[in-house]
């Protein structure tokens, strides 16, 4: 999904106003029912009955869309009360309008009845806001964040949380907290950027009729990682195929300490459809490695006396890659001496695409000048102190443009895909094309994530999708099962190996046929 800065969402706006006949209150309207649509199911599914609904509205256009809000749910029969804050006469045209329509409970100050809300639905600021909440605003935003865990009330955002920079997710001091974004036409930078992200819930993105073809003329500075993307990336399978039409994928990595990185990454590739997966393991792990892979092939390579892959392993190792259609080399690998030759060999000796992982980046971290000349498509997937430590110690910045300036810059520099991982995983192409993942939760904050992660990235290489697009949809892939895991099992419980086990059912939908 493309996202609209505030400037371009005002001028596609003023576009299908003034050049398409379309009025502005009708499009504020249907942003109203969209809203309103979103709290009545909403609030069906939690069997919340005879609730209190305060609406939290400015003097701009998004304070419109609450009272135009507070209607709709007022003439459904829902208990509705409005929080106003600025003076009348400010109010814009079309806001005016629509709190003239709305003849119930207007509050003029802050009151306990937010904190006792079943439902709090923030329509204070809209894409224009930048600096700090204050006076009432910031208080009435402090009011409605103050309850938490089961007894949270549902806090809805219209547009974006009040507090939220639009471009840049910046957030100076408080920011309305919402459980669910409602935004309009195209997302906004600022509900995928961090730290405004943590404040947006689920986004949801309706559409107001406001026409598509005015989209083009306004080019993004990212691409918001979606099922609508993915279903442009990722093939339905034809039904003649067979293994060696979904690519060879050779795993390298695994040590006497680290024995299962290497099998959650395999098993992650089987789960997501590469044909034939090659484990390329040392000799004392390969037991192991055997008995917990059924599907995927565990080879045996010669080792270091601490249970490490030797230079010894080279010859095989450049045998097995010539016939793959992809390499990941990282997971579990440990660390040595010889490792830093051990993988300039191997990117040297081959054309396919290579992930780099875990400890297959600490290999390159002190020789990150080679990456550049390196010919075949390469990806790399630090986490931020990784990432310190590819760049001689100098981590990322944690949010905002500057993140994403940051991956751009690396993945240009180096000539290779960079995905950043974190709360909202980045994708970077050398070209400037970014991705900005949407999926994922803190349950997957465990050991063993990342090795699924490149797992999945390695595999979709593998069966051909272009190296960017493919780590890209393995980020969000891996998300999405992270997601279903936690709607299943809960965040608490939930490990990466289940996120593997629901890997073939988030990639259902990509069945070469439907039943």
């Amino acid at each position: 999904m493309r996202v609209a800065s505030a400037a371009q969402m005002r001028e596609i706006e003023r576009i299908a106003i003034e050049s398409r006949g379309i009025p502005s209150l009708d499009l504020m309207e249907r942003a109203a029912t969209a809203v309103t649509n979103t709290v009545m199911r909403t609030m069906a599914a939690k069997k919340i009955e005879k609730p209190t609904v305060c609406i939290l509205c400015g003097t701009g256009k998004n304070g419109g869309d609450g009272f135009a809000i507070a209607r709709l749910l007022s003439d459904a029969g829902v208990k509705v009360r409005v929080y106003a804050v600025g003076e009348d006469e400010k109010r814009a045209e079309d806001t005016a309008a629509n709190a003239a329509r709305f003849t119930g409970e207007v509050r003029r100050k802050p009151d306990n009845g937010v904190f006792k809300a079943d439902c709090i639905i923030d329509a204070l600021f809209g894409i224009g806001f930048h600096g700090e909440l204050t006076g009432d605003a910031r208080t009435l935003v402090e009011l409605a964040n103050s309850r938490h865990g089961v007894s949270a009330p549902l806090r809805v955002a219209v547009d974006i949380p009040s507090g939220v920079n639009a471009d840049t997710g910046a957030v100076e001091g408080v920011a309305f907290n919402a459980g669910i974004t409602v935004t309009f036409t195209l997302p906004k930078p600022g509900l995928y950027l961090l730290p405004g992200a943590k404040y947006a819930g689920s986004v949801l993105i309706a559409n107001i009729g406001i026409p598509t073809d005015i989209f083009p003329a306004f080019p993004p500075s990212f691409i918001a990682m979606d099922r609508n993307v993915c279903d442009t990336i990722m093939p339905a399978r034809r039904a003649d195929a067979h293994k060696g039409d979904f690519g060879r994928l050779l795993l390298i990595g695994g040590c006497a300490d680290y024995p299962g990185a290497p099998v959650m990454a395999a098993n992650a590739a089987v789960r997501t459809g590469a044909g034939l997966v090659t484990v390329a393991v040392p000799t004392s792990i390969y037991p192991i490695t055997a008995a917990k892979l059924t599907e995927a092939m565990p080879r045996r390579m010669v080792q270091d006396k601490a249970g490490r892959l030797s230079p010894g392993s080279l010859p095989a190792l450049l045998t097995l890659q010539a016939g793959s259609q992809a390499v990941l080399f990282g997971p579990g690998l440990g660390r040595s001496d010889t490792m830093p030759a051990l993988a300039e060999a191997l990117l040297r000796g081959g054309i396919c695409p290579m992930v780099l992982d875990a400890d297959g980046l600490n290999a390159v971290s002190a020789h990150m000048d080679m990456l550049s000349t390196i010919k075949r498509p390469l990806i790399l997937t630090p986490h931020d102190g990784e990432f310190a430590r590819l760049c001689g110690g100098e981590a990322p910045p944690d949010e905002g443009t500057a993140r994403l300036d940051c991956a751009r810059a690396f993945a240009a520099r180096y000539h290779c895909i960079l995905v950043l991982k974190g709360h909202r995983t980045i994708t970077a192409s050398p070209d400037g094309r970014v991705f900005v993942n949407t999926t994922g939760n803190p349950g997957m904050a465990k050991g063993g994530s990342g090795d699924v992660l490149a797992g999945v990235i390695a595999s979709f290489a593998a069966q051909g999708i272009d190296p960017f697009l493919a780590a890209a949809a393995g980020a969000f892939f891996h998300g999405a099962a992270g997601d279903a895991c936690a709607n299943s099992i809960g965040e608490y419980g939930m490990t990466p190996t289940d996120i593997i086990g629901a890997l073939p059912s988030t990639l259902r939908r990509y069945n070469s046929r439907a039943w």
